[in-house]
């Protein structure tokens, strides 16, 4: 079997220590080609933590883990920066968005979420079960390079924190036909509104950008006039022609 080569992209924002927890259960329970590219904010309050925690996880997982430093960007822009601006993510396969406040907890999620993407042919977009919004929204999800690649983005753009954000995954993988979830897969998401994690101010600062994040989402699947595909259908369209081109030219493949 293939080992998965899955970048995981993690924006953190004052929470060293939530960071650690999500690092260890993140590669404690996947394989060696399981990264996690970690970016934070040149202006963060906790910088010493972000120093030390960096310091920590080279040593303990060498070659695993790399730190991004830069000017104050939102959850959504650091992610789609990472994804597309940064040289090494085209080496990847997968890449995959994982919070500070995600938790995995079964041995071995890479595989299965690449298998569950391989088995729709390569192409796709999987989740598996956060521990609280189950089938309903993928809050964590791991997504073929491919798609990345023809729509720019890991992370809908245009959002001001990131609220929405796997509103929008869920929308384009269904309308796609290529979305799967994986229920034995938990990647647990401990925060306050789930009643798993207390709050603290990095989710207090990114409140305000609700009604915006909202306004973007929507504006992502609306029609500018009659008869006028909205961006996400052109986003649709775009993720079928990386699914049909992929059937016809990797061999077994079905179309």
């Amino acid at each position: 079997m293939t080992e998965p080569r899955i970048l995981v992209i993690t924006p953190s924002r004052g929470r060293s220590g939530r960071l650690t927890a999500m690092l260890d259960a993140t590669l404690s329970t996947s394989g060696p080609g399981t990264h996690v590219a970690v970016c934070t904010d040149a202006d963060d309050p906790d910088r010493g933590g972000y120093e030390q925690l960096a310091a920590d996880a080279r040593e303990l997982w060498p070659g695993r883990t790399f730190w991004h430093r830069g000017p104050r960007k939102s959850l959504a822009a650091w992610t789609n920066y990472l994804a597309v601006s940064w040289p090494r993510a085209a080496r990847y396969g997968y890449l995959a968005s994982l919070g500070d406040d995600h938790v995995p907890r079964t041995q071995g999620w890479d595989g299965v979420l690449t298998g569950a993407i391989e088995a729709m042919g390569g192409t796709g977009i999987a989740y598996g079960d956060d521990g609280w919004q189950h089938e309903n929204m993928p809050t964590a999800w791991v997504m073929s390079a491919g798609i990345v690649r023809v729509l720019g983005w890991l992370f809908l753009p245009g959002l001001g924190h990131g609220y929405f954000g796997d509103n929008a995954i869920r929308d384009l993988g269904e309308l796609a036909g290529c979305l799967r979830y994986c229920p034995g897969v938990k990647i647990i998401h401990e925060h306050p509104d789930a009643g798993k994690a207390p709050g603290d101010v990095t989710y207090a600062e990114a409140v305000p950008s609700w009604a915006g994040d909202e306004q973007a989402y929507l504006a992502w699947g609306r029609s500018p006039g009659d008869d006028m595909p909205s961006q996400r259908d052109l986003d649709v369209i775009a993720v079928r022609n990386v699914m049909r081109l992929r059937a016809r030219t990797v061999p077994g493949v079905p179309a």
